[in-house]
């Protein structure tokens, strides 16, 4: 009897110890290296269902209901941990960090920051990852990189391809909605930006909202776009060179119907008309032989049948860039130098090959820049940075119906481009017309279109675009411990844009109606002889050319700014940091007009900026966070009594 009951306790103890794990609690705290980690998932291995999360001390509590006795503790930006829990009952975890991206650098206003202490909203891009792009224009190479980045593209043309682009949208219906362009904490045109070369790019931000923003003061209400350009590192020199081969393609061109069915359709259109206004003599324009003769393709002056998208269209578009550069330095100086090439070809097929004169559509630009980086003395540090480009688009003249220079508007005109609107050439090698486009639609009367693209010339655009840059930081600490974590920054900038055009035009040439001549079908003489009936009877040969200059503008900025930071941590754990800024920034234009009294009046009238910028920021062991940013900006565009505008942002985060 003793035996058996000895038996039946130790049965009774053996089911009852998983129900004692069952049924525990356990409890404990979740850190990492900087502290508490909050958010954190914990539950058991083999019943996800049963779990909590750690509240804002790390803290956990959970009530055991499986078997495994093992916790799983996951959390994102962590490697996730499984702990045995035994028969413990308090069970503590440190947490490894798996995203070291929180403790790295990105770009702010006038400064850089920790991605972990950032309370504003900050998105960036690498400039390797901007190479791989091969796009002609900067704001190309950013679609899809960076999240609130929105951009349209209105044009594939060289020179013109930049696509507009807008930081979280528009803000204003009417008004402009361009973010602000800061590239070494220099102020850019849009016209500077897109022709930036991305081999100069060490990386690029977006500030999106009024904590990033706000520094800026009005000047940021639209976002901001931050580039910050490559420098020498310390070290031996290293020469790179870069070349690259790109091809495009039109994302979509329309397709046409060929010439006897838009012949076709033409005549029921005309029908469809007169069933509304009945005319006793009407007959449709295309006869039943016409419209077979566009079908079979047995007359092709008479009765053409032309795809103009093939005619005037490449199936691709080639482009080739080429870099090279060098960086390199030492303690005492760092040095990066690169010069860039680019030429961009367009869509439309080039027929000037057999005149003497480039009517394609093109862009050359060479890029350059020069970054200095001089140890001068004890805590005070110089950077002279000379860049800049040089850049040509062409453009041909096309002549284009009303007075546009387009060659979209002719192609997506029926009445100036059908595909039976004449002959490309006639048999003798002249350019073709037709009555068809001379009389049918005489508003839209203009020339062969091939020919206009051969014969008519160029507008030839220009830009130098020259830069200066320089600025000294002084570490104030070296002057005594008081000063410790001050420094001073004093910056002097000079922009030179130059445009001005070239062109060498015409605007005739002669083309010819062709008639076939007309024989007798049974013995094969010649009834009427062939014909060239010239387009304009008055024009029997290309007209000279004439040569154009137009100095358009000359922009000149100067730019100053004086800047006192300081960043110090005390204790390990309390970060303190604060800037103040005055920047000034005057702006002259020279006037394009051709009046001489109106330019010795408003050549050169400066636009001035004033602006005062404030950032003052505290964080505790990168873990709760406060910044306050302002901006007091003035404007002389504005009254006297409505110049100035204050635009703070406070932010805090944990």
């Amino acid at each position: 009897m003793k035996h058996i009951l000895f038996l039946l306790v130790l049965a009774l103890s053996a089911f009852s110890q998983p129900v004692f794990a069952q049924g525990r609690v356990v409890q404990g705290t979740v850190r990492d290296l900087q502290g508490a980690v909050p958010g954190v998932a914990v539950y058991e291995k083999d019943l996800t269902a049963n779990g909590t999360t750690t509240d804002v001390e790390g803290n956990y509590r959970l009530a055991l209901k499986g078997k495994s006795g093992v916790l799983i503790f996951r959390s994102v930006n962590y490697k996730l941990s499984e702990v045995q829990v035994g028969t413990r009952t308090t069970v503590n975890v440190t947490m490894e960090s798996t995203d070291q991206s929180l403790q790295e650098v990105t770009v702010v206003g006038y400064g850089e920051q920790k991605k972990i202490t950032q309370t504003g909203s900050v998105s960036q891009v690498s400039g390797k990852d901007i190479r791989e792009n091969p796009s002609a224009s900067l704001q190309n190479t950013l679609v899809g990189r960076l999240p609130g980045f929105f951009s349209q593209q209105p044009s594939g043309q060289p020179g013109a391809d930049g696509a507009q682009f807008f930081i979280r949208g528009i803000s204003s219906y009417n008004g402009n909605n361009q973010p602000l362009i800061i590239v070494d904490d220099i102020q850019y045109s849009i016209d500077q930006f897109q022709r930036l070369d991305p081999n100069e790019i060490e990386s690029l931000a977006i500030l999106k909202d009024a904590a990033t923003t706000a520094i800026y003061g009005v000047r940021g209400a639209n976002g901001v776009v931050v580039v910050t350009t490559r420098r020498g590192k310390d070290g031996p020199p290293q020469i790179s060179g870069r070349v690259e081969l790109g091809f495009s393609q039109p994302t979509k061109i329309t397709h046409y119907l060929d010439a006897a069915e838009s012949a076709r359709l033409y005549n029921q259109a005309q029908i469809n008309d007169n069933e509304f206004n009945p005319s006793p003599g009407f007959k449709p324009r295309f006869s039943d032989a016409d419209l077979e003769l566009y079908r079979n393709g047995k007359d092709p002056f008479g009765h053409p049948n032309v795809d103009w998208r093939k005619e005037l269209f490449r199936e691709w578009s080639q482009q080739y860039r080429a870099n090279i550069d060098m960086s390199g330095g030492s303690p005492r100086v760092k040095y990066f130098v690169s010069v860039g090439y680019l030429y961009q070809n367009g869509m439309v097929k080039d027929y000037s090959s057999d005149q003497g004169v480039n009517n394609n559509y093109y862009q050359k630009r060479y890029n350059y820049r020069s970054n200095l980086d001089i140890n001068v003395a004890k805590g005070l540090n110089a950077r002279v940075d000379v860049y800049g480009n040089f850049a040509e688009v062409n453009i041909p003249n096309v002549g284009s119906p009303f007075g546009y220079n387009d060659l979209f508007y002719d192609y997506s005109s029926f009445a100036t481009l059908a595909p039976f609107a004449y002959p490309i050439n006639n048999p003798d090698g002249t350019y073709g017309y037709s009555k068809w486009s001379r009389d049918v639609n005489s508003s839209f009367n203009v020339n062969n279109v091939i020919g206009r693209l051969a014969n008519y010339g160029y507008n030839r655009n220009n830009e130098n675009n020259i830069n200066g840059v320089v600025s000294l930081n002084q570490d104030l600490g070296v002057f005594g411990k008081a000063l410790k974590g001050f420094s001073a920054k004093g910056t002097i900038a000079y922009t030179s844009n130059y445009y001005y055009t070239r062109s060498m035009t015409r605007d005739a040439f002669p083309s010819f109606i062709y008639t076939p001549a007309v024989t007798d079908p049974n013995t094969g003489a010649v009834v009427t002889a062939e014909n060239y009936e010239a387009r304009d009877p008055n024009l029997y040969r290309t007209r000279r050319f004439f040569l154009g200059y137009n100095g358009r503008s000359t922009t000149r900025v100067v730019n100053l700014q004086a800047i006192l930071n300081y960043d110090r941590t005390f204790a390990d754990k309390h970060h303190l940091y604060g800037l103040a800024l005055y920047n000034r920034n005057s702006n002259t234009a020279a006037s394009p007009s051709s009046d001489a009294a109106i330019r010795a009046v408003y050549n050169f009238v400066p636009a001035n900026f004033l602006g005062y910028s404030f950032r003052l920021g505290y964080d505790y062991a990168d873990r709760y966070l406060f910044q306050f940013n302002s901006g007091y900006n003035g404007s002389d565009r504005f009254s006297s009594n409505n110049r100035y505008g204050f635009f703070p942002a406070v932010s805090v985060g944990w």
